[in-house]
């Protein structure tokens, strides 16, 4: 009778493990199911990058006419472009050394095939040296500069996306330091007339 209780008791030990161990993997079977539905139920995002025209694909080199300075445009992207310039001067009669670096962003108002406009906020950095010799004696003047603003740049193409000539308007404020004298820079209308005259060349 004792072996009859105690081989009913292991069974129904032996039936309960057994069903223990079924209903483990069929929760396991369950969570792996639900996690792989979640994951094909989540939303599939895709990053859309606008393709840039073919004119902001290219880079221009361009050089201020009557300015003495050159320039380099780069473009991140449709709505925004990079300017970077550099010039370096000198005359005679007076001795007059001259350099400036710049950089600005340029953000398109309006674009044609033939006329483009855009708003140009930057900065710039001059240095200027001026000596003026009369009869014996030499005067050396020299001037530091430092100005921020933004202008307007009416850019017209020759060649569509090729060769373009610009100019621009713009107010810049800053200030101006010489051995003696530092100054406050107001130009509400630099370049009015054909200066700068930008020739700008895309490739």
């Amino acid at each position: 009778m004792s072996k009859k209780i105690l081989a009913v008791l292991l069974s129904f030990v032996l039936l309960f493990g057994f069903v223990s161990m079924t209903y483990a993997k069929k929760e396991a079977k369950k969570e792996t199911v639900t996690e792989s539905t979640k994951e094909e139920s989540k939303p599939v995002v895709k990053k859309v990058v606008e393709p840039k025209s073919p004119l902001k694909e290219k880079t221009a080199i361009g050089v201020d006419v009557f300015g003495q300075t050159a320039s380099m445009r780069i473009w991140a992207s449709n709505k925004m472009g990079i300017d970077f310039s550099a010039g370096l001067g000198f005359s005679s009669n007076p001795t007059t050394f001259n350099f400036n670096l710049g950089a600005g962003l340029v953000f398109p108002m309006t674009e044609t095939e033939r006329l483009n406009v855009y708003i140009v906020p930057g900065l710039n950095i001059g240095f200027l040296k001026n000596s003026i010799t009369v009869g014996t004696v030499t005067s050396e003047v020299s001037i530091f500069a430092l100005t921020a603003g933004a202008g307007i740049e009416l850019e017209g193409f020759i060649v569509p996306e090729v060769l373009s000539i610009g100019s621009s308007v713009g107010v810049f404020i800053g200030i101006q330091s010489s051995k003696d004298n530092t100054s406050f820079i107001f130009d509400a209308a630099r370049g009015i007339s054909i200066k700068p005259l930008i020739v700008r060349f895309y490739f």
